[in-house]
């Protein structure tokens, strides 16, 4: 956190839009209560899907803000990148993967 403050305050606000994004989109989740009556099964397929598309959007999230977190890391490993790299300890692809 310390080494990148403006990389964290980039996370912090990505997620922060996120957030509200997904509030936009699911924000009359709960309008519908499950129902036994086949009439009113339409609604509840709805509902269920929206829940779905909800949970699936929130661990993407979670996954991304993970990933942009790491890419803005790279810049400030650049140095340890190239030395490892000069003295023949693995290959570029190798550490671009562990990263």
């Amino acid at each position: 956190m310390w080494r990148n403050p403006i990389g964290v305050k980039f996370v912090w606000a990505f997620s922060i839009w996120q957030a509200f994004l997904q509030i936009c989109f699911f924000k009359g989740l709960g309008k519908y209560n499950f129902s036994p009556k086949r009439s009113e099964w339409q609604n509840d397929a709805e509902q269920l899907q929206n829940y779905v598309g909800l949970t699936f959007l929130v661990s993407v999230d979670c996954f991304v803000t993970m990933g942009m977190a790491q890419i803005l890391e790279i810049p400030s490993i650049y140095p340890v990148f190239t030395r490892e790299i000069s003295n023949n300890m693995y290959s570029t692809s190798t550490f671009y993967l562990a990263v």
